[in-house]
């Protein structure tokens, strides 16, 4: 959990954070099972058109790759977040998991945020919903000495929020990666 105090600006400043985590590990037929549910909140403004108060948590680093999916679409602001991942370890150096993230607004009249901070979107009467959506991740690693290799699919599907501030919005992502270790 973290808890923010201070000023922004000439607004007071208080928000707060916190994560949850399970995970729970198999072996089944002599290969792996790794199952794990997260869940990431961060407060937001209730009332945006207040000048004097922010209630809107700040992440305070702008990398959060894979925090809230891996198409990185959002930022640990004003967000509700439920989160599983299913990792099935084929072999001892190929696994494939599947990824799957629920999104809310904390506060209906504040804005969604990228992982930078950037407002995304907004409904300023809090009247386009509260679901902002969902994300699924499907993608493969190799593990080969210090070397990691992959590739994937993800797909974000608007829920009520999105499709009210950004009609149309639903994109697909396709991805290869690499990773070197010491």
């Amino acid at each position: 959990a973290a808890l923010q105090k201070g000023m922004v600006g000439p607004a007071e400043l208080s928000a707060s954070a916190w994560f949850a985590a399970l995970r729970r590990r198999w072996t089944i037929a002599r290969k792996t099972l790794d199952l794990s549910a997260e869940y990431k909140y961060a407060s937001g403004t209730e009332n945006p058109a207040d000048p004097k108060h922010s209630g809107t948590f700040d992440q305070l680093y702008a990398a959060n790759h894979d925090k809230f999916g891996h198409q990185d679409l959002f930022g640990w602001r004003n967000i509700h977040n439920a989160r599983s991942l299913t990792t099935f370890g084929v072999t001892k150096n190929f696994a494939i998991n599947f990824l799957y993230d629920n999104f809310w607004l904390a506060n209906l009249k504040d804005a969604i945020y990228n992982g930078s901070g950037k407002l995304i979107a907004k409904s300023a009467t809090g009247t386009a919903g509260r679901h902002v959506g969902q994300e699924t991740d499907f993608y493969g690693t190799y593990k080969y000495g210090p070397f990691t290799f992959g590739a994937g699919y993800g797909r974000f599907f608007s829920g009520q929020f999105i499709q009210k501030t950004t009609p149309g919005i639903g994109p697909t992502y396709l991805y290869v990666f690499h990773t070197y270790s010491l």
